[in-house]
């Protein structure tokens, strides 16, 4: 059996409108406070990258969200190089 557009639609999870809520809540407030959700939208793992020393990751921790660091990379902003930690959080399913 050939692996068609169909097939990997088919093992794609249905995304909730709950999800999309939480998933659109959390960019907005990661954005809002100069962190950027680099993952795919409506996810169920949601990777953030924060400048480090942000205070991000405690406030998302005490939202009662579980973070995963998951390494450091350099982000391009505005003409600079920036370190930033990569952090992830697990929606659930």
């Amino acid at each position: 059996m050939a692996f068609t557009p169909a097939c990997a639609e088919a093992l794609q999870p249905k995304v909730t409108e709950a999800r999309k809520q939480i998933w659109n809540a959390i960019n907005a407030y990661v954005h809002s406070r100069g962190g950027h959700v680099v993952s795919v939208p409506f996810g169920r793992f949601v990777r953030v990258e924060v400048e480090q020393g942000s205070d991000l990751p405690t406030k998302l921790e005490r939202a009662g969200y579980d973070l995963h660091h998951a390494g450091m990379t350099t982000r391009i902003d505005g003409g600079k190089f920036h370190t930033v930690d990569v952090l992830e959080l697990d929606l659930g399913r």
